[in-house]
């Protein structure tokens, strides 16, 4: 019986499958299926890496699924609901500060260069990415007047003593991110 939650976060990524071949260089038929992809991948990897890619958190693979099918079960019952504020901060917080350095920036660190897994991981700990999900996490972040997008303030490099630049998410962006994250990071604690 196949995996309900895969085939949902595939089929929410296959709309953005464009911006995944061109922005993230992930080629059919990985950008129809990403999160398949990626556990497909994992299902391939040597088992002396498994320990590095569960990382160094105290809360183990399993807590941190849990609290992501947690996420999956209040977002189904959300749905349709006229207040999404607390879906966006939820998300936000979930996708970027929860799963950032506990998947993301192990994945990338520990899978080689051209894996799907990787080149997710890559994006989902770069820039423009990292820059908000450090503006979400420091509070230097407002919705826009229409709700249609976000304005973030952050550095465009890594030097801390860069000023602070104004860029704006909109919602397909923040959508892509969020599908993204979740497929990347459910594919991976899946198999994990």
């Amino acid at each position: 019986m196949p995996d309900t939650t895969l085939v949902n976060l595939d089929a929410r990524l296959a709309r953005f499958s464009t911006k995944l071949r061109n922005d993230l260089t992930i080629t059919p038929p990985h950008s129809n299926a990403v999160a398949s992809a990626i556990r497909s991948e994992l299902t391939r990897v040597d088992p002396k890496l498994l320990p590095a890619l569960t990382g160094e958190s105290p809360l183990g693979l399993t807590d941190r699924l849990n609290e992501l099918r947690r996420l999956f079960n209040w977002l189904e019952l959300a749905q349709g609901a006229d207040d999404s504020y607390g879906q966006f901060i939820s998300l936000n917080y979930v996708c970027f500060v929860y799963l950032g350095d506990t998947c993301f920036k192990t994945l990338r660190r520990e899978l080689p260069k051209d894996s799907v897994a990787h080149k997710c991981a890559e994006y989902l700990s770069d820039n423009p990415v990292r820059g908000f999900r450090n503006a979400f996490a420091d509070g230097n972040w407002r919705l826009t007047a229409d709700k249609s997008a976000v304005d973030f303030w952050a550095r465009k490099g890594t030097d801390p003593n860069e000023a602070l630049c104004r860029f704006r998410l909109s919602e397909n962006d923040l959508q892509f991110v969020w599908h993204l994250a979740l497929a990347t990071a459910y594919a991976t604690m899946m198999v994990l």
